[in-house]
């Protein structure tokens, strides 16, 4: 990890107030958080446990996690470790509160040392399932054939393959049996129930995608995963993309993918290789497409394997949560829902990791402004 901040940038860059640079984040130097670690692997099971325990409730066990994890960035590092008054000591001695570049200096070693109160853990995936139970009691969506598992996820076991150009499932080796195989089809899906899966399932619940594909087990009319793009619109992200070389108003975003539980282990990077095809052949405007996701709670590995592999910006994170879906409990809020948002706001405590923005090369840039071995920060 590097933890040189370079201020000074080269001659050609004109970035906007605010930017800076430091020496280059690869796929090959992600930084990593420890802490976090942790807590996912106490999380994952836990949660694993309370669906267990309640076999007749229909939620998506992934958005459980993410939100349980997302809520305990907003407690004190005190209030869910045992003698975290310890491990906070250790944190602010190595700058860990300074600036998000410390935070891969504890190791997850380090940190596992100290044990993790799971009455608050518990109190947390509580709360947080009362707020997605209350969210999809209200939704106008199919859950029970999108959440339940069939065919293809009915059993461990399948993968995406392609072939000759054309997307199967298959189960294991055994392909040859009509039982193991199903065509696989990619269309464009209708924008609103896209965007209504989007805000109910998919754990940013944050619509905002103008165009949506989906893969259908052929000659079924649910797809069982869901991939939105929209045009650039965020300023900073438009200069970015100048300074790399491209016309932002020819670039889109992959802004959002959901799959239902328990589809192929590579549906996403599969959906989203075949997706980037779709639509540049629809599209052959498009120079570039960007995306993004946080390292300190995803791993990235299915964008960076459909070819989202250039790390172009490193955004400084903080959560805000915010009481909305359940009155009293607290639920976070991407900043396009705080725009609306008049109630109380409880920040994050726990210092993460930035969100990395990611570059998806169409064509070649039409100039070259020599920052291939520099991340934007901001």
């Amino acid at each position: 990890m590097v933890n040189k901040i370079e201020r000074t940038p080269l001659s050609c860059i004109s970035l906007p107030d605010g930017l800076g640079l430091i020496s280059k984040i690869s796929i090959s130097n992600l930084p990593t958080d420890g802490i976090m670690s942790v807590l996912k692997k106490s999380v994952t099971p836990r949660i694993s446990q309370f669906m267990s325990d309640n076999r007749d409730i229909l939620i998506d066990q992934n958005d459980l996690k993410y939100q349980t994890l997302f809520r305990l960035a907003s407690y004190d590092i005190t209030d869910i470790f045992y003698n975290g008054n310890i491990l906070k000591r250790i944190m602010t001695d190595n700058g860990y509160y300074n600036s998000w570049l410390n935070i891969p200096k504890l190791s997850e070693r380090t940190i596992s040392r100290f044990e993790i109160n799971i009455r608050v853990l518990d109190s947390v995936i509580n709360e947080q399932y009362s707020i997605i139970n209350r969210r999809l009691s209200k939704s106008k969506l199919p859950l029970d054939e999108i959440l339940s598992k069939s065919k293809i996820s009915s059993n461990e076991g399948w993968y995406i393959h392609k072939n000759k150009g054309e997307l199967f499932a298959i189960k294991g080796r055994h392909y040859y049996s009509s039982n193991n195989i199903y065509k696989i089809d990619l269309k464009e899906v209708n924008i609103d129930y896209a965007n209504k899966v989007f805000n109910d399932l998919h754990y940013i619940h944050t619509p905002r995608a103008t165009k949506a594909l989906g893969l259908f087990i052929r000659n079924e009319d649910t797809p069982f995963s869901i991939a939105g793009f929209a045009p650039v619109d965020r300023q900073y992200k438009k200069s970015i993309l100048l300074n790399y070389g491209y016309n932002p108003e020819n670039c889109w975003e992959f802004v959002r993918l959901y799959s239902k539980p328990g589809a192929p282990m590579n549906t996403s990077s599969s959906f989203l290789s075949a997706s980037i095809r779709f639509l540049s052949n629809e599209h052959p405007e498009i120079e570039a497409y960007v995306s993004a996701f946080t390292p300190s709670f995803a791993s990235g590995k299915s964008m960076i394997a459909g070819g989202f592999n250039n790390v172009i910006l490193a955004k400084d994170l903080r959560l805000s949560f915010g009481s909305v879906t359940v009155p009293g409990k607290y639920e976070r809020l991407t900043n396009r829902r705080l725009e609306s948002y008049t109630g109380s706001i409880l920040k994050s405590k726990i210092p993460i990791l930035p969100t990395l923005e990611l570059l998806r090369p169409v064509i070649k840039p039409s100039k070259y402004c020599g920052i291939e071995n520099y991340t934007v920060i901001m």
